[in-house]
């Protein structure tokens, strides 16, 4: 998928440099994956899904944007922020009047044998921080980012409702 608004590129090998040049190591993945797998086996996919967008919630507590006056500050903020995590990144936008945001290079999502725990875990703790992050600035306490299932193979596409 290309990003509306950015040029053309090797999506799998611009994810790889990028990847490649985080600090997501193999001890960390194990762990994570492993606590990925136990939640979303003894718990309901609501359940655990709700505790994963409680810890996106909760770093974006931690990690608060700076206050922004247009979509396009607020792209920049965001991308800034999940750059510095080393998240992967990001491009917001709008289209048909609803705001989408597109998230790449997740940690992990080019690694051989990565959980499908692992990604089911990681979008719904995206969706608690994209949903608070945009509280913050000012946005409906209603509004919420939901990550439309299977958009992006190695990435994730949110959209935001009610």
């Amino acid at each position: 998928m290309v990003f509306p608004g950015i040029p053309a590129i090797d999506e799998r090998d611009h994810d790889l440099a990028y990847l490649s040049s985080q600090a997501f190591g193999h001890k960390w993945r194990i762990l994570l994956e492993a606590l990925a797998g136990e939640l979303f086996e003894n718990f309901s996919p609501d359940e655990a899904r709700g505790f994963f967008r409680q810890i996106g919630a909760r770093v974006a507590r931690q990690i608060p944007l700076p206050q922004t006056a247009t979509l396009v500050e607020l792209d920049n903020a965001i991308g800034a922020a999940i750059s510095n995590l080393g998240w992967g990144y990001s491009r917001l936008l709008f289209e048909d009047n609803v705001m989408l945001v597109f998230h790449r290079a997740y940690p992990g999502a080019h690694e051989s044998g990565t959980s499908a725990a692992w990604r089911n875990a990681f979008s719904a703790l995206l969706e608690g921080l994209y949903t608070a992050w945009v509280h913050s600035q000012g946005g409906s306490s209603d509004l919420r980012a939901y990550v439309q299932e299977d958009a992006l193979a190695n990435g994730f596409v949110f959209k935001f409702g009610y």
